[in-house]
């Protein structure tokens, strides 16, 4: 886990400030964007209802995509006979996910800061729902994994055709009551959506999804 950590963040500690900044990125996109709008999603909290939805399909997308090179990087630690790929691939899961309880406090700090409520209705249930979103990103990236050394261009055809249309698909900055009828149907077939809705259910007092 330390020689992973020095290959994700590197030797300077700003590599840790990145962690935070790509989400904060894409959380002050929509933000603005629904402010000129004129309106919240749902009648939520902006910040909070950003958090719980790119925040909730971080530990999903960023897990399974670190999973997707770990054998092909540290495959010269294989030649220890007591390290095991799925020594090397939990390794990776733990320090993202790690990573991702961090930068997910800090993100709801940041908007507590700025004013918005904290006050979860039910911090277990939400625990629970971002551990169940971690496992699925590591079950389809150990998956992939395997694969990528057969079909070395899976690597980029899972960034293009998985992971950026599940950035559309999972209820982002949305909730799964905005969509049409039939559109939802379809889209709830998405696991990732039915975690996002989980998580802002848990987190939300005025908030209970029917769907997920």
């Amino acid at each position: 886990m330390l020689r992973e950590m020095k290959t994700r963040f590197g030797q300077l500690k700003l590599g840790y400030v990145w962690a935070l900044f790509e989400p904060l990125m894409f959380i002050g996109f929509f933000a603005v964007l629904w402010s000129a709008l004129g309106s919240t999603p749902g009648g939520l909290p902006l910040l909070p209802f950003l958090v719980t939805g790119f925040g909730t399909f971080m530990f999903f997308n960023k897990i399974m995509q670190f999973m997707l090179m770990a054998l092909r990087i540290n495959r010269v630690l294989l030649t220890f006979p007591q390290v095991t790929p799925f020594n090397i691939t939990l390794a990776r899961a733990l320090l993202e996910a790690g990573t991702l309880v961090v930068v997910y406090i800090v993100l709801i700090f940041l908007a507590a800061a700025l004013g918005y409520s904290v006050e979860i209705e039910s911090f277990l249930r939400l625990m629970v729902t971002l551990l169940l979103m971690a496992l699925l990103g590591f079950g389809v990236g150990v998956i992939f994994s395997t694969l990528i050394p057969i079909v070395p261009a899976l690597g980029e055809l899972i960034g293009a055709f998985i992971s950026r249309p599940l950035l559309i698909l999972s209820g982002n900055f949305y909730t799964a009551e905005m969509l049409p009828d039939s559109a939802r149907d379809l889209m709830l077939f998405n696991p990732l959506l039915h975690g996002t809705e989980l998580a802002r259910d848990a987190y939300f007092t005025a908030f209970q999804s029917p769907y997920a």
